[in-house]
């Protein structure tokens, strides 16, 4: 797997949720090695149904 390095925002993230195949486990990784580190591992059919994790608008990783 490699990382995607970009800026993260609602719209990329939607984007990306909505042209994946629903088994494709998607990683998102925001604010590494913070008190507020998020790192979050689902299928894209699981991000599809957890919108509350679509709300992350600071810079981050995509691995794919």
């Amino acid at each position: 797997m490699l990382p995607i390095l970009f800026s993260l925002n609602q719209c990329i993230l939607e984007d990306v949720v909505a042209n994946m195949q629903p088994q494709t486990r998607l990683g998102v990784a925001r604010n590494i090695t913070s008190e507020v580190e998020l790192i979050v591992t689902e299928t894209v059919a699981e991000w599809k149904k957890n919108r509350y994790l679509m709300g992350i608008k600071n810079n981050g990783v995509f691995v794919v």
